[in-house]
């Protein structure tokens, strides 16, 4: 309950400051990604797991600003699936991201960093980090629609399973649709 209500007030406290930032655009947004394990890592693991193959599925939802036309600046909670390990993860974020031009059909490049909430037994604590490049495709006016790749890292320090401590690094091929803009 407690890492709800964290949630709740950082979004709320990111809306309150976006609507007092004079000129500063608010946006809401929704990614979806697949990400394709490169490497699984346990910590005192003596070979017995075989996770070559793993995958995850992951759906965020963000809020920011545009500080600048090349410079946006968000908050996002996902919510990973990774299948064949049976294991939940809820990263909450801080993403930044850099558009090499101030048009909508801009190639970008983002850097994401954040902890993972434990909002249940069924889930793993720890932090996760991810650098993504992409490009964005204008739909129509303001409104651009953006895929991207990137490389994600996840370290768990608390899995419902006790195995000891996870490392996930993973590609990433995602897509992200504004919501609001």
């Amino acid at each position: 309950m407690k890492s709800l209500l964290v949630v709740f007030f950082s979004f709320a406290a990111f809306y309150c400051v976006a609507q007092s930032t004079t000129g500063k655009k608010f946006f809401v947004k929704a990614n979806v990604e697949y990400m394709h394990g490169i490497s699984y890592h346990i910590e005192g693991d003596d070979g017995l797991f075989d996770y070559d193959s793993f995958y995850s599925k992951n759906l965020e939802i963000g809020c920011g600003l545009h500080l600048s036309q090349q410079f946006d600046l968000s908050i996002n909670m996902g919510a990973n699936r990774y299948e064949k390990l049976s294991a939940n993860t809820f990263p909450l974020t801080l993403q930044s991201c850099y558009y090499l031009k101030p048009q909508l059909n801009s190639f970008f490049g983002t850097l994401k960093l954040g902890p993972q909430i434990k909002m249940s037994d069924a889930s793993d604590k720890g932090y996760v980090a991810a650098l993504h490049v992409g490009r964005r495709f204008k739909l129509k006016n303001n409104f651009a629609l953006k895929a991207y790749v990137g490389y994600n890292f996840q370290k768990t320090t608390d899995e419902y399973i006790y195995l000891g401590k996870i490392s996930r690094n993973s590609l990433v091929v995602g897509i992200e649709v504004p919501i609001y803009n």
